[in-house]
């Protein structure tokens, strides 16, 4: 069931109502360490003090909104904003895994396999982002242990893009919510997303306890239905962390534009 997947829900109205009702278990995968992810967090080591790290993009991306923002108002806008929304433009945004993210991902199907939390969970559906990364984390960490189980890749799931972040916020929300729907009308109950850290904390929202997902996590979910007036309305519950990486760099610390990567 591979595809460009928009939003496609049960043809069976009734149906699709009905599997939204039944509360999900969800496993969340962040994708493992990607080149852009190396990139970015060895150009933010010039900063000596930690909390001045992300600045390096943080600072991009104002200069993009504000860029944008001059130009809505048929104003030029200043060289150096011009100069960081260039430097901006020079991420990869469908970065492949770093040779260090390879070898996490099968150290975690190694591990992952041995400690039998695939058999418990007995997962009924695997969905993963389009990006590059989040298909290879699939193909490397988990498709040896989900062989029989079907696969979606969709669209739905790729990291905010830069449109998202300076002028299109509101597709990235109607995006995501896209994707909760999705889930919902899903007959499955027991579901595997690969994805990324601002996806899951946009979707997530106040369910989400950490700042961000480090590469190869992997965080159990509930998706909880609610009655309410005229239908019903779910929400999201944190179990905990099932999954973490040796490998991983920890950059739990630095709240930057490498979260999209």
């Amino acid at each position: 069931e591979k595809n460009g997947l928009r939003l496609q829900m049960a043809a069976d109205e009734s149906d699709a109502k009905a599997y939204a009702a039944k509360p999900k278990t969800v496993f969340l995968v962040r994708h493992a360490e990607s080149v852009e992810n190396v990139r970015v967090r060895s150009e933010s080591l010039v900063f000596l003090d930690v909390r001045e790290r992300p600045a390096f993009t943080v600072h991009m991306l104002r200069a993009a909104k504000a860029t944008w923002q001059r130009l809505k108002s048929f104003r030029l806008p200043l060289a150096k904003q011009v100069w960081e929304t260039l430097k901006l433009l020079g991420l990869q945004h469908d970065a492949d895994l770093s040779d260090n993210g390879i070898g996490m991902a099968r150290d975690a199907a190694v591990e992952i396999e041995s400690s039998d939390l695939l058999d418990k969970f007995h997962p009924e559906l695997v969905v993963h982002s389009t990006y590059i990364r989040a298909v290879k984390t699939y193909e490397l960490m988990l498709a040896p242990l989900v062989k029989k189980v079907p696969v979606v890749s969709t669209e739905l799931l790729v990291e905010r893009t830069l449109s998202e972040h300076v002028y299109a916020a509101n597709h990235f929300r109607n995006r995501v919510t896209d994707f909760e729907r999705w889930l919902d009308a899903r007959q499955e109950t027991n579901i595997v997303v690969v994805g990324h850290s601002q996806f899951f904390k946009q979707m997530l929202g106040t369910a989400c306890s950490v700042k961000k997902f480090d590469n190869c996590d992997i965080w159990e979910y509930r998706r909880i239905s609610m009655a309410k007036s005229g239908g019903t309305t779910a929400r999201w519950e944190e179990v905990g962390k099932r999954f973490s990486s040796e490998l991983s760099m920890n950059e739990s610390k630095d709240v930057s534009l490498e979260e999209r990567c």
